[in-house]
């Protein structure tokens, strides 16, 4: 009696697991409901509002006096050559923006740097907001989150700014600048070795 009892129970524990597990796996409508009720990532993009990379400086200025977001006044506030091939716009704003920096490379407008005002916006409501916008960033460590495709990196940094990138020139200059400190570093052993 008492192994009736034993064997029943085991038998009526079979049923339930192999009745629990059958509820636990989605049927395949399910899962194809699921994928079609993914929220919508937006594509990434090349710069804020009508301030875009790719910009040569004239147009840049005149994008800068169209924006309300920034405080430009003619010619740039500063204009500062970092190297022969490089510049580096600095700008006031207005409202949520204290600064923008807008950095050329061969007369191209490669990255767009906006500070953000800390006392009027925070750092996790942006990141928020642009994961929502763009998805899961593609790289994220303790100074920001970043999100990249082909052309461009968009980065939310700490403590708050959006820094937008061409990522081709940018490549072109890291490249260069490989190059070049490989040169360096040959001349430098050339020199040792004279004497």
């Amino acid at each position: 009696m008492i192994m009736k009892k034993y064997f029943y129970a085991a038998l009526l524990l079979i049923f339930i697991t192999s009745v629990s597990t059958q509820e636990k796996q989605p049927d395949k409508e399910s899962l194809d409901n699921n994928q079609d009720n993914r929220i919508e990532t937006q594509q990434l993009p090349d710069g804020f509002m009508n301030l875009k990379l790719g910009l040569n400086m004239e147009q840049l200025e005149e994008a800068l006096d169209e924006n309300s977001y920034f405080d430009y006044r003619g010619k740039p506030d500063v204009d500062m050559r970092m190297m022969k091939e490089r510049s580096l716009i600095e700008c006031s704003g207005f409202s949520y923006i204290k600064k923008g920096y807008f950095q050329f490379y061969k007369e191209k407008l490669i990255v767009i740097t906006i500070i953000i005002d800390e006392k009027e916006l925070d750092y996790y409501s942006f990141y928020t907001k642009l994961e929502k916008k763009y998805g899961k960033p593609d790289h994220l460590n303790p100074d920001g989150v970043y999100w990249e495709n082909e052309n461009t990196a968009v980065a939310l940094e700490k403590p708050l700014s959006v820094k937008y990138t061409d990522l081709k020139s940018f490549d072109e200059i890291k490249d260069k600048f490989a190059s070049e400190k490989s040169k360096q570093k040959k001349l430098k052993e050339e020199f040792v070795d004279t004497f």
